[in-house]
């Protein structure tokens, strides 16, 4: 079979952020950039008139997002009979994405791939259990976005074959670069301090409360934190709580053209995330973007920050539930300052090999191998 288009069904697209947007867009943009036409199936939202997302050969489908939680899936059967040609392959966003697919396939043909991303790769609920087994036994091959995520897909009963393809990163929005004086005083960077910083929404998992904890004894360290969440109210609880509120820096949203700048302004980038309940990292695009940004990181072992951090090399790995493991994590490179010029090089150097043509040159060369 010759393919020449590429259904991918999601329920996370631009105008929300988050790693799965990312991922969804980048890999519409890189599989447009081949002449490939792409249509985006996903679901509209409150005062949708005109769609903000407009790119080549990328059309997309926003389906009523007041009925997307009882119908998605029918919503998204009907739509496939409308959209499928003989040219057509599936990429399923996650396996909530590809369970219409699925259905799809009793009564028609067309190759569908089920991505993992992390979050997904378990399900308490029975009946949520069996279709999700299903859909990934289904589909032509599953991909994880990490080896973690695999392990965890495996853990959490998976039969299918599993294919690891990691996220990529935009190189050209993310580089070394001096940052302007005036971007440093409006965001608190005071140079004669050892300033480390996390980037995304603020939830448990992210370990911005055990990085607060860490930093406690160590007077000379800023914290920055850029996002928003639900989690706020208790980081900044606990700021007041270990008496460093002073020294951690509440950003919220960052513009997308800020973002460059702000890894380039802090030392060091530091996410180590940590299983809370069945939440956990899968990868994390923001080690990539540090990384290109000259940028080293701390993450944690367990998690998908494996995959997107080179140990010793490209940052460091630490123990995520360990609040003293964190902090030796933050003192190494405080008394050991060139290993910050030392492995932000590293890892600007090789993120090269996580650029998004890469990542979609892979995901075409399984579909080759998978439907031919």
């Amino acid at each position: 079979m010759n393919f020449n288009h590429i259904i991918i069904t999601t329920q996370d697209f631009p105008p929300s952020t988050g790693g799965i947007q990312t991922w969804c867009v980048q890999l519409a943009k890189q599989f447009a950039d081949r002449n490939i036409s792409v249509t985006i199936i996903t679901k509209s939202f409150d005062n949708f008139k005109v769609e903000p997302f407009s790119y080549k050969s990328v059309s997309v489908i926003r389906l009523p997002h007041n009925q997307w939680g009882n119908k998605k899936n029918e919503l998204i059967y009907n739509q496939l009979k409308k959209s499928v040609t003989p040219e057509t392959i599936v990429l399923a966003s996650n396996w909530k994405m590809g369970v219409p697919v699925m259905f799809y396939n009793i009564f028609r043909t067309v190759p569908y791939f089920t991505v993992c991303h992390g979050l997904d790769a378990y399900e308490s609920r029975w009946k949520n259990r069996v279709l999700q087994h299903l859909t990934f036994r289904k589909s032509k091959i599953s991909i994880a976005v990490s080896k973690y995520t695999k392990n965890y897909m495996i853990e959490s009963g998976a039969k299918s074959e599993i294919n690891v393809i990691n996220n990529g990163v935009e190189i050209e929005n993310y580089y070394k670069t001096d940052v302007e004086e005036e971007f440093l005083l409006r965001y608190k960077f005071d140079k004669q301090k050892f300033n480390i910083l996390n980037i995304g929404r603020l939830i448990e998992r992210k370990g911005y409360d055990y990085t607060i904890k860490a930093i406690a004894d160590l007077p000379n360290v800023n914290f920055h934190i850029a996002g928003k969440g639900e989690y706020e109210a208790e980081l900044r609880r606990l700021t007041e709580e270990y008496n460093v509120s002073e020294r951690v820096h509440f950003h919220g949203f960052i513009e997308e053209n800020d973002m460059n700048s702000m890894f380039n302004a802090a030392d060091l980038f530091i996410m180590p995330s940590r299983k809370v309940d069945r939440s956990v990292e899968g990868f994390g695009i923001t080690y990539l973007e540090a990384a290109a940004a000259g940028t080293p990181s701390i993450g944690s072992f367990n998690t998908g920050a494996e995959d997107a951090i080179e140990n010793n090399k490209s940052g460091l790995l630490v123990d995520g539930e360990s609040i003293d493991s964190i902090k030796k994590g933050i003192e190494y490179f405080i008394d050991n300052p060139e290993q910050l010029e030392i492995m932000g090089e590293y890892a600007s150097d090789r993120v090269n090999s996580f650029t998004w043509k890469l990542v979609a040159d892979r995901f075409l060369e399984l579909f080759e191998k998978k439907i031919n």
